[in-house]
């Protein structure tokens, strides 16, 4: 390769095979004038499996390498067998971090983490933390936030233990302290997504305790947080409860906010019977539990740019209906609540397409259709709901930076995070028609949108 190459279009070729590592080293070796851009690339966004984060640690204190370790931007952890069901420690990954100066962004991906040798010490912390399918040891949890807790904290599919653990519980039942997740160490935390945790054997007396989703929240400065990604099961009294706290007392700078319903159902029940047939309510938004909390967005939450529902779907025969429907009730209470002065996207998210459900074709083709939970939902008054939310301004159209609504197929938050809205697939199906028919008086001002994630090797 020509060393009379500008070092900006090196650059720029080495940007295209990011993420190539056979390809930048063989790149490295070509010339010793692309050498050091090469290594810059190849190390910069470096992927590593969990048991040879000890190793390179070792490797980049030599001598010869030390220049490398500036290098590295974005670290990766990967599952790999070699580490076993006891996971690797936590102390490896704390040493490696003291020695990336340069790190901005750590991502975990079904990793195992104990704590062996693990010393709580200072904190090492990196711009954006991204967590999924891993599982915490021990007291490593809680090490782990206080330790690389940065802007941005995402923790979705994890195994955790007993309860006591976050507080740094020890096996004598004395409080370690050292252990506990600080208000402090999430000082700076712009931005929080917490998705499903499952937790081991919970000891005699635990069940009540705080779950360390609610615990986070608790811990978040007041008011300081950006963005919010939280599931709540309104079934759970403490989920309801401790996201209804957050927002009244903490949500005031928040500007977007996502909320998945989809997890937990709402058991049918003679109460909730009478309910669902409540199609208007005390308020005109149909019946609801009324134990179910209201919240005024447009007072704890008066900068909200995007709001984010999740919300659960299911299928049933036309003469059984289910309470699903009390969710989308709640969800459309919130919603008129939202600060017209600045929303400006509401998502509508659904766990899968309901007209591609194989069990709702089979039955339709069978001559018995299924009766979704979108079609029990009272469009006139979502319709009605979102005139008033979305300021239009003065004329037709996207006034003043109005998006609109979308509605499509969303399962988790994680989705969207990783595929972006910009690389939704439209469908000119079912749904499409289904809900630009629904929504005709915003579809006609172009402020309606139906949507998928787009997978790798949908084929979409």
């Amino acid at each position: 390769m020509s060393s009379l190459l500008p070092t900006e279009l090196k650059i720029a070729i080495l940007d295209r095979l990011q993420g190539d590592a056979r390809t930048l080293s063989a790149v490295s070796l070509t010339a010793h004038h692309w050498l050091l851009p090469a290594q810059s690339a190849l190390f910069s966004h470096l992927t590593l499996q969990q048991s040879q984060v000890h190793g390179f640690a070792e490797f980049i204190r030599l001598e010869e390498h030390r220049h490398l370790a500036e290098e590295v931007v974005r670290l990766q952890l990967k599952a790999d067998k070699a580490a076993g069901w006891d996971g690797a420690p936590l102390s490896d990954l704390i040493d490696l971090r003291v020695l990336l100066p340069n790190l901005q962004s750590l991502i975990l991906d079904g990793v195992i983490l104990n704590d062996e040798n693990l010393v709580p010490g200072s904190a090492h912390p990196c711009d954006t933390v991204e967590v999924d399918n891993t599982s915490f040891l021990g007291t490593t949890f809680p090490v782990f936030v206080n330790t690389f807790a940065g802007r941005v904290l995402s923790v979705n599919h994890l195994l955790c233990p007993m309860l006591q653990s976050i507080y740094g519980y020890s096996d004598s039942g004395q409080v370690n302290e050292a252990s506990w997740i600080r208000a402090s160490s999430l000082a700076s935390l712009r931005s929080l997504n917490i998705g499903v945790v499952h937790l081991t054997a919970l000891k005699f007396g635990q069940e009540g305790s705080e779950t360390w989703p609610h615990y986070l929240l608790r811990m978040c400065e007041g008011g300081e947080l950006r963005s919010l990604g939280v599931k709540c099961d309104m079934n759970d009294r403490h989920d309801r409860e401790k996201l209804h706290e957050f927002l009244t007392t903490k949500a005031r700078n928040l500007e977007h906010l996502r909320i998945d319903y989809a997890g937990g159902v709402v058991h049918f029940s003679g109460p909730h019977a009478a309910l669902v047939r409540d199609e208007t309510g005390q308020d005109g938004f149909g019946g609801i539990p009324a134990i179910w909390p209201s919240i005024d967005l447009s007072k704890t939450c008066p900068s909200l740019l995007t709001l984010t529902l999740i919300l659960t779907l299911d299928y049933t025969s036309p003469h059984h209906p289910t309470d699903s429907v009390l969710i989308w009730r709640h969800a459309l209470r919130l919603i008129a609540t939202a600060p017209r002065a600045s929303l400006r996207l509401l998502t509508i998210g659904v766990p899968e397409n309901p007209f591609e459900n194989v069990q709702y074709q089979v039955a339709a083709a069978r001559g018995t259709p299924m009766v979704t939970t979108l079609q029990r939902v009272d469009w006139g008054k979502w319709e009605e709901v979102l005139m008033g939310v979305l300021d239009f301004g003065e004329g037709e159209g996207d006034g003043d930076g109005v998006v609109g609504v979308e509605i499509g197929e969303l399962r988790s938050f994680d989705e969207r995070k990783v595929y972006g809205p910009g690389q939704r697939t439209i469908w000119s199906g079912e749904l499409e028609t289904f809900v630009r028919e629904k929504l005709s008086g915003l579809d006609k001002r172009g402020l309606v949108r139906v949507f998928h994630v787009d997978r790798p090797g949908s084929g979409l």
